[in-house]
């Protein structure tokens, strides 16, 4: 493919000194260089590219991408290495999102549900669209497993060329704070953005609340169209709140909440175990919703893409239409009801913020005990772990205390650092062994009672000591019920 840097790469080169050429690829990882190939150097977390240039040379690269390029080494120096990897591939599978209306959804929480619900809605209403989530990528009629919330620049664009090649006119997926300040997504242009919240996470990797802020508001300063683009923003959220005010007059906004400054605001709430209602209203008009998820968090998510969606010109009656219709979202309050009455729910909360609020939407409508199993992710911010251990003494009636994805920590460390969070007065009980914490809960509930297993929600496996064990919250927990009931 012919490249010709200073269209690709514009006001980012610093100095050039190779011409236009054909390559065969662009690689940011040395060990894949190909001959005749683009080796971009990107400062990583652990290792920084700059130190395998010599190597990619050897390996037959013709051009090397880099902030530091050396003397008499064929290739462009830039300003920002990562945000040039995004855009050469972008370049290679042919500008992919030019043909594609992508919604892109930020947040700390309610990311994956707002992606399905975007790929929900637009599908229902003759919008054929595709999905990148956290759980998994829908390109047309070929699913693919995820490896991560927004994949790398290179799997992005090139999911991007099979959404356009499989037919399909618009692209929902999710943008993680990683993604947005590794640059992963740079070039695109969104039609829209929803941030659903802001609320603490991955504190080990941005180092503080203020820089985790910042990387999302890139979302809506690089990446939204400036020419139709739309922010959607939950300022019932103090971040969403913060966020709006700093947009104002920069991109064109659209709030909600429940508070009555929003653009729109959400009113007559009603929720259930089994379905929840609303109203969306601004000085116009007044939607009233119904739908199968529930829980204030759900329908904030669902107001945002509402709004999102209406945006987009597809018509109202339609949208709630498919608002109401069966949504079934993977390991997000997914519902089990077994022979004696009790609730099931496995949900992906790993965070202090999505703990409790599950936690206090179950609360709400739990008649028995509300039995609370989890645990913390290791190698990952470890100040929120005595945060979910408050978030659970708050609204559960029964504390299970188990691992998570430990990872390379000792597990009773992490168990030890939420426990540091439950008042003295507060019961608990510590099952390390995640599938025997489920039988324990599974054991011990009966008619009336909730119990929600979260943390992992969709994964199907468990990461102990380096190595992945398969591991499914839904499968143990069938396996447990059906044990139980013979």
């Amino acid at each position: 493919m012919n490249f010709n840097f200073k269209e690709i790469l514009g006001d980012l080169i610093l100095r050039q000194n190779i011409d236009t050429g054909d390559y065969f690829g662009v690689f940011c990882d040395s060990r894949r260089v190909k001959e005749n190939s683009v080796f971009v150097a990107v400062r990583g977390t652990v290792s920084d590219g700059h130190n395998y240039i010599n190597q990619a040379l050897s390996s037959g690269a013709k051009a090397v991408i880099a902030e530091e390029l050396p003397e008499n080494i064929p290739g462009v120096e830039v300003k920002d290495s990562s945000m040039a990897c995004a855009l050469l591939y972008r370049h290679f599978y042919g500008c992919p999102d030019k043909e594609l209306a992508l919604f892109g959804v930020t947040g700390t929480n309610g990311k994956t549900t707002s992606a399905y619900l975007i790929e929900h809605i637009l599908s229902y209403c003759g919008v054929p669209c595709g999905l990148l989530s956290t759980i998994e990528c829908r390109l047309g009629k070929n699913r693919e497993k995820s490896n991560s919330t927004t994949p790398g620049s290179e799997s992005l664009y090139s999911s991007f060329r099979k959404v356009n090649d499989a037919g399909l006119k618009a692209c929902a997926f999710e943008l993680s704070s990683h993604a947005l300040h590794q640059n992963r997504a740079g070039g695109i242009r969104l039609r829209g953005a929803v941030l659903t919240n802001i609320t603490r996470d991955h504190l080990d990797y941005h180092g503080t609340v203020e820089n985790y802020f910042q990387a999302k508001k890139r979302a809506f300063t690089r990446l939204l169209d400036p020419d139709n683009g739309v922010a959607v923003i939950n300022v019932d959220d103090p971040g969403g709140e913060r966020m709006a005010r700093e947009l104002a007059g920069i991109c064109r906004l659209l709030t909600f909440g429940t508070t009555p400054a929003a653009d729109w605001q959400i009113t007559d709430f009603e929720s259930s175990i089994e379905n929840a209602s609303f109203v969306l209203k601004n000085y116009q008009k007044e939607l009233k919703i119904t739908t199968s998820l529930f829980g204030r968090h759900n329908i904030e998510n669902l107001a945002g893409v509402i709004l999102l969606c209406l945006d987009f010109g597809l018509p109202e009656e339609k949208v709630l239409e498919a608002v109401s219709d069966s949504i079934h979202i993977p390991g997000r309050l997914e519902r089990y009801v077994d022979s004696d009455g009790v609730f099931y729910f496995i949900d992906y909360a790993h965070t202090p913020d999505a703990l409790e609020r599950v936690l206090s939407t179950l609360r709400n409508d739990v008649r028995g005990r509300l039995f609370s199993v989890f645990g913390a992710g290791g190698n990952r911010d470890r100040g929120k772990r005595p945060e979910m251990g408050r978030a659970a003494a708050k609204h559960a009636d029964v504390i299970i205390i188990t691992n998570d994805n430990p990872r390379d920590e000792n597990p009773q460390d992490i168990i030890n650092e939420i426990i540091s969070g439950i008042p003295e007065n507060k019961e608990y009980i510590v099952i390390p062994d995640r599938k025997e914490a489920i039988r324990y809960a599974a054991s011990h509930s009966k008619n009336s009672d909730v119990v929600l297993i979260s943390g992992k929600g969709h994964e199907d496996y468990q990461e102990i000591a380096g190595v992945r064990y398969d591991f499914s919250d839904a499968a143990e927990l069938g396996k447990i019920l059906e044990e139980l009931n013979k």
